[in-house]
């Protein structure tokens, strides 16, 4: 429900960077605080809560970005790579933590990177 606010006022590629880049700083922050019980909880809630914005601004962002006709074919691409990817993410799982954290933030920034070249438009008001 929090997504249809900000894209309201913001264009995509500004809710992009603000889900991703706030991910990837809970996520250098958890990297940070490894060894500590109250703090790793904390920032693994709020990168969850970053992430899912993605993840819904993804969705959002196909039906904005794209044409109607080309609309679910796009969508069937980005959900056959996400597939591919989340197969090997109990591979990276199990990993020694940091470099598993690393990994996924490593993730988080190209996604940032990609953020940037999506074509800039304001939303009607």
């Amino acid at each position: 429900l929090s997504a249809i606010p900000l894209l309201k006022y913001n264009s995509l590629r500004k809710v992009f960077l603000i889900a991703f880049g706030m991910s990837a700083l809970s996520f250098a922050l958890l990297i940070v605080f490894l060894e500590s019980d109250t703090m790793t909880p904390i920032l693994i809630m709020i990168n969850r809560f970053f992430v899912s914005q993605g993840y819904v601004f993804c969705y959002l962002g196909i039906v904005l970005l794209y044409p109607t006709i080309l609309a679910s074919t796009a969508g069937g691409i980005c959900v056959l790579m996400s597939k591919g990817i989340t197969i090997v993410a109990p591979m990276i799982a199990e990993i020694q933590p940091p470099i598993n954290f690393v990994i996924v933030l490593i993730a988080t920034i190209a996604a940032i990177i990609a953020s940037y070249f999506i074509r800039e438009e304001e939303n009607e008001q």
